[in-house]
Protein backbone atom coordinates (compact mmCIF):
# COMPACT_ATOMS: atom_id res chain seq x y z
CA UNK A 1 0.00 0.00 0.00
CA UNK A 2 1.28 3.07 -0.93
CA UNK A 3 2.51 5.78 1.73
CA UNK A 4 1.72 9.56 1.49
CA UNK A 5 2.57 10.98 4.71
CA UNK A 6 5.51 12.49 3.74
CA UNK A 7 7.68 14.55 5.67
CA UNK A 8 6.80 18.50 5.51
CA UNK A 9 10.06 20.14 5.65
CA UNK A 10 14.00 19.71 6.81
CA UNK A 11 13.28 19.51 10.15
CA UNK A 12 10.76 16.94 9.86
CA UNK A 13 13.97 14.90 8.22
CA UNK A 14 16.31 15.53 10.56
CA UNK A 15 14.11 14.17 13.41
CA UNK A 16 13.76 11.30 11.44
CA UNK A 17 17.34 10.53 11.12
CA UNK A 18 17.81 11.35 15.28
CA UNK A 19 15.43 8.33 15.66
CA UNK A 20 17.31 5.97 13.19
CA UNK A 21 20.31 7.04 14.88
CA UNK A 22 18.64 6.87 18.19
CA UNK A 23 18.10 3.29 17.38
CA UNK A 24 21.98 2.39 16.35
CA UNK A 25 22.49 3.65 19.98
CA UNK A 26 20.03 1.35 21.95
CA UNK A 27 20.28 -1.54 24.36
CA UNK A 28 17.74 -3.00 22.43
CA UNK A 29 19.70 -5.77 20.32
CA UNK A 30 16.52 -5.82 18.37
CA UNK A 31 16.57 -1.76 17.82
CA UNK A 32 20.43 -2.26 16.94
CA UNK A 33 19.94 -4.61 14.38
CA UNK A 34 16.97 -2.94 12.82
CA UNK A 35 18.48 0.12 12.31
CA UNK A 36 22.16 -1.37 11.00
CA UNK A 37 19.76 -3.31 8.23
CA UNK A 38 18.30 -0.17 7.10
CA UNK A 39 21.70 1.32 6.24
CA UNK A 40 23.10 -1.69 4.61
CA UNK A 41 20.01 -1.90 2.49
CA UNK A 42 20.15 1.66 1.60
CA UNK A 43 20.83 3.20 -2.15
CA UNK A 44 19.83 6.72 -1.47
CA UNK A 45 21.07 9.19 1.81
CA UNK A 46 20.69 11.75 2.91
CA UNK A 47 23.16 13.61 4.27
CA UNK A 48 22.77 16.61 7.11
CA UNK A 49 25.57 18.41 9.27
CA UNK A 50 25.03 17.95 13.16
CA UNK A 51 27.21 20.83 14.12
CA UNK A 52 31.01 19.58 13.20
CA UNK A 53 29.50 16.42 12.14
CA UNK A 54 27.63 14.63 8.72
CA UNK A 55 25.20 12.17 9.35
CA UNK A 56 23.48 10.18 6.76
CA UNK A 57 20.80 7.83 6.56
CA UNK A 58 18.61 6.19 3.68
CA UNK A 59 16.58 8.52 2.33
CA UNK A 60 13.27 6.14 2.14
CA UNK A 61 13.08 5.69 5.79
CA UNK A 62 13.71 9.68 6.57
CA UNK A 63 10.57 10.74 4.09
CA UNK A 64 7.91 10.00 5.91
CA UNK A 65 6.74 12.11 8.93
CA UNK A 66 7.62 11.08 12.20
CA UNK A 67 8.79 7.79 11.07
CA UNK A 68 9.94 4.72 13.35
CA UNK A 69 10.19 0.77 13.60
CA UNK A 70 6.71 0.16 13.53
CA UNK A 71 5.32 2.62 11.12
CA UNK A 72 8.08 1.34 8.96
CA UNK A 73 7.92 -2.14 9.37
CA UNK A 74 4.28 -1.88 8.29
CA UNK A 75 4.57 0.09 5.03
CA UNK A 76 8.24 0.86 4.43
CA UNK A 77 6.99 3.20 1.49
CA UNK A 78 9.05 3.80 -2.01
CA UNK A 79 12.45 5.22 -2.22
CA UNK A 80 11.68 6.62 -5.82
CA UNK A 81 8.61 8.56 -4.42
CA UNK A 82 10.44 9.91 -1.33
CA UNK A 83 13.70 10.77 -3.49
CA UNK A 84 11.42 12.90 -6.10
CA UNK A 85 9.51 14.35 -2.87
CA UNK A 86 12.78 15.77 -1.89
CA UNK A 87 13.38 17.16 -5.44
CA UNK A 88 10.21 18.47 -6.65
CA UNK A 89 10.06 20.30 -3.42
CA UNK A 90 13.35 21.48 -3.18
CA UNK A 91 14.53 20.24 -0.05
CA UNK A 92 17.41 18.20 -0.93
CA UNK A 93 19.95 17.97 -4.39
CA UNK A 94 21.94 14.84 -5.72
CA UNK A 95 25.74 15.59 -4.81
CA UNK A 96 28.64 13.55 -6.39
CA UNK A 97 31.87 14.08 -4.08
CA UNK A 98 34.36 12.55 -3.41
CA UNK A 99 34.15 14.46 0.46
CA UNK A 100 30.90 12.85 0.86
CA UNK A 101 32.17 9.12 -0.15
CA UNK A 102 34.86 9.43 2.25
CA UNK A 103 32.92 10.54 5.59
CA UNK A 104 29.60 8.30 4.44
CA UNK A 105 32.75 5.40 4.44
CA UNK A 106 34.55 6.29 7.47
CA UNK A 107 30.74 6.52 9.01
CA UNK A 108 29.62 2.97 7.26
CA UNK A 109 32.95 1.25 8.72
CA UNK A 110 32.28 2.76 12.04
CA UNK A 111 29.17 1.13 12.99
CA UNK A 112 31.06 -2.36 11.08
CA UNK A 113 29.53 -1.87 7.30
CA UNK A 114 31.30 -2.00 4.25
CA UNK A 115 29.38 -0.69 1.74
CA UNK A 116 30.79 -0.51 -1.74
CA UNK A 117 28.92 2.49 -3.30
CA UNK A 118 25.92 5.26 -2.61
CA UNK A 119 24.70 8.35 -3.83
CA UNK A 120 23.41 11.36 -1.70
CA UNK A 121 21.34 14.32 -1.77
CA UNK A 122 22.29 16.95 0.54
CA UNK A 123 20.27 19.85 1.48
CA UNK A 124 19.32 22.29 -2.10
CA UNK A 125 19.99 25.65 -0.61
CA UNK A 126 23.76 24.46 0.77
CA UNK A 127 27.07 23.12 -1.11
CA UNK A 128 30.13 20.92 -0.49
CA UNK A 129 32.06 23.49 1.06
CA UNK A 130 29.16 24.55 3.67
CA UNK A 131 29.06 20.96 4.72
CA UNK A 132 32.77 21.16 5.39
CA UNK A 133 32.72 24.52 7.41
CA UNK A 134 32.85 24.82 11.08
CA UNK A 135 29.97 25.38 13.45
CA UNK A 136 29.25 26.46 16.70
CA UNK A 137 27.31 25.87 19.66
CA UNK A 138 24.14 28.63 20.48
CA UNK A 139 22.88 28.95 24.16
CA UNK A 140 19.37 30.63 23.87
CA UNK A 141 17.18 31.82 26.90
CA UNK A 142 13.30 31.62 25.36
CA UNK A 143 12.05 34.74 27.09
CA UNK A 144 12.94 38.03 29.33
CA UNK A 145 9.67 37.22 31.12
CA UNK A 146 10.31 36.18 35.12
CA UNK A 147 8.33 32.59 35.43
CA UNK A 148 7.14 31.82 32.21
CA UNK A 149 10.70 29.96 30.56
CA UNK A 150 8.61 26.59 30.25
CA UNK A 151 5.63 28.41 28.53
CA UNK A 152 8.31 30.17 26.39
CA UNK A 153 9.95 26.76 25.64
CA UNK A 154 6.50 25.53 24.46
CA UNK A 155 6.19 28.45 21.79
CA UNK A 156 9.84 27.16 20.70
CA UNK A 157 9.39 23.65 20.23
CA UNK A 158 5.83 24.13 18.93
CA UNK A 159 6.80 26.43 15.81
CA UNK A 160 10.25 24.62 15.37
CA UNK A 161 12.35 28.19 16.28
CA UNK A 162 14.53 30.21 18.44
CA UNK A 163 13.67 33.65 18.65
CA UNK A 164 15.04 36.57 20.12
CA UNK A 165 13.70 40.22 21.01
CA UNK A 166 14.15 43.99 20.92
CA UNK A 167 13.00 46.35 17.68
CA UNK A 168 9.91 45.44 15.23
CA UNK A 169 12.66 45.91 12.37
CA UNK A 170 13.64 43.03 9.53
CA UNK A 171 17.78 43.16 9.51
CA UNK A 172 17.52 40.54 7.04
CA UNK A 173 19.65 42.70 4.74
CA UNK A 174 21.08 44.96 7.04
CA UNK A 175 25.34 44.85 8.16
CA UNK A 176 26.00 44.17 11.94
CA UNK A 177 27.47 47.50 11.57
CA UNK A 178 24.21 49.15 10.85
CA UNK A 179 22.58 47.42 13.53
CA UNK A 180 24.52 48.25 15.66
CA UNK A 181 23.98 51.88 15.20
CA UNK A 182 20.37 51.41 16.53
CA UNK A 183 21.58 50.12 19.46
CA UNK A 184 24.33 52.47 20.46
CA UNK A 185 23.54 52.03 24.56
CA UNK A 186 22.40 48.74 24.42
CA UNK A 187 25.39 46.27 24.66
CA UNK A 188 22.95 43.31 25.36
CA UNK A 189 21.49 44.24 22.07
CA UNK A 190 24.28 44.17 20.02
CA UNK A 191 25.63 41.17 21.68
CA UNK A 192 22.70 39.23 20.75
CA UNK A 193 21.85 40.18 17.21
CA UNK A 194 25.90 40.08 16.56
CA UNK A 195 25.52 36.08 17.47
CA UNK A 196 21.90 35.35 15.85
CA UNK A 197 23.34 36.94 12.58
CA UNK A 198 26.19 34.46 12.61
CA UNK A 199 24.24 31.37 13.05
CA UNK A 200 23.79 29.14 9.86
CA UNK A 201 22.38 25.77 9.00
CA UNK A 202 23.55 23.12 10.92
CA UNK A 203 24.77 24.80 14.05
CA UNK A 204 23.66 22.96 17.43
CA UNK A 205 20.81 25.01 19.42
CA UNK A 206 20.26 24.54 23.01
CA UNK A 207 17.47 26.84 25.04
CA UNK A 208 18.33 27.35 28.54
CA UNK A 209 17.09 27.13 32.05
CA UNK A 210 19.50 29.18 33.66
CA UNK A 211 22.31 26.77 35.51
CA UNK A 212 19.71 24.25 36.11
CA UNK A 213 19.54 22.35 32.82
CA UNK A 214 18.36 22.91 28.72
CA UNK A 215 15.14 22.88 27.48
CA UNK A 216 15.69 20.96 24.42
CA UNK A 217 18.76 21.06 21.86
CA UNK A 218 18.18 21.16 18.36
CA UNK A 219 19.64 21.85 14.80
CA UNK A 220 19.58 24.98 12.94
CA UNK A 221 17.78 24.81 9.23
CA UNK A 222 18.29 28.72 8.58
CA UNK A 223 19.87 31.83 9.27
CA UNK A 224 18.49 34.62 10.47
CA UNK A 225 14.70 35.49 9.54
CA UNK A 226 12.31 37.88 10.31
CA UNK A 227 8.60 37.64 11.53
CA UNK A 228 6.92 40.21 13.35
CA UNK A 229 5.72 38.63 16.80
CA UNK A 230 6.51 35.59 15.91
CA UNK A 231 6.92 34.08 19.73
CA UNK A 232 5.28 34.98 22.92
CA UNK A 233 7.71 35.79 25.42
CA UNK A 234 5.13 35.90 28.15
CA UNK A 235 3.86 38.31 30.14
CA UNK A 236 6.41 41.36 31.24
CA UNK A 237 7.25 43.45 34.34
CA UNK A 238 4.70 46.01 33.06
CA UNK A 239 1.74 43.99 32.96
CA UNK A 240 2.17 44.11 29.11
CA UNK A 241 2.31 40.75 26.27
CA UNK A 242 5.58 40.35 25.18
CA UNK A 243 7.09 39.31 21.35
CA UNK A 244 9.87 38.50 19.63
CA UNK A 245 10.36 39.00 16.17
CA UNK A 246 13.78 37.88 15.05
CA UNK A 247 14.20 34.24 14.84
CA UNK A 248 16.27 31.13 13.51
CA UNK A 249 14.31 27.60 12.56
CA UNK A 250 15.50 24.49 14.33
CA UNK A 251 14.63 20.88 14.49
CA UNK A 252 14.40 20.52 17.94
CA UNK A 253 15.43 17.18 18.31
CA UNK A 254 16.31 16.51 22.14
CA UNK A 255 14.17 17.42 25.27
CA UNK A 256 11.93 15.60 27.78
CA UNK A 257 7.85 15.85 27.21
CA UNK A 258 7.34 17.29 30.81
CA UNK A 259 10.17 19.89 32.04
CA UNK A 260 13.70 19.90 31.49
CA UNK A 261 16.83 18.03 31.38
CA UNK A 262 18.70 18.24 34.24
CA UNK A 263 22.25 19.39 34.16
CA UNK A 264 23.20 16.23 35.99
CA UNK A 265 21.65 14.29 32.68
CA UNK A 266 24.48 15.91 30.42
CA UNK A 267 27.31 14.50 31.56
CA UNK A 268 29.60 17.37 31.99
CA UNK A 269 33.16 16.72 32.59
CA UNK A 270 36.16 19.21 32.95
CA UNK A 271 37.39 20.44 30.80
CA UNK A 272 34.29 20.89 29.30
CA UNK A 273 32.19 23.55 30.84
CA UNK A 274 28.63 24.45 31.43
CA UNK A 275 26.81 27.69 29.22
CA UNK A 276 26.54 30.91 30.81
CA UNK A 277 23.55 30.45 33.05
CA UNK A 278 22.29 33.84 32.08
CA UNK A 279 21.80 36.15 29.08
CA UNK A 280 19.71 36.02 26.18
CA UNK A 281 22.14 34.30 23.34
CA UNK A 282 25.76 32.89 23.92
CA UNK A 283 27.99 30.93 21.75
CA UNK A 284 30.44 28.21 22.52
CA UNK A 285 33.13 26.34 20.15
CA UNK A 286 31.89 22.32 19.73
CA UNK A 287 35.19 20.37 20.55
Amino acid sequence: MERTDFIENRADVIKNIYTLYSYLGSNSEEERDWALNRFKQGKWYIVEPFGNMLFFAPSRFVGYKNNNIAKHTENHGDGTQTNEYFRRNRLYKISEDEFLSKQFNNFMLSIGIDKESAQFFIPYNQEISDLQSGHKCYFICPTHCSGQKEDAWKSFFEKGIMAIGWNNTDYSNYTLEEITKEYVDDAKAIAAFTLIKQIKEGDIICCTNNAYGLWGIGIATSSYRFKENIHKAGVDEDGEEAYYSHYINVAWICFKEQGFIPTSDLHIHAPEKMWQPYGTLTQKDIP
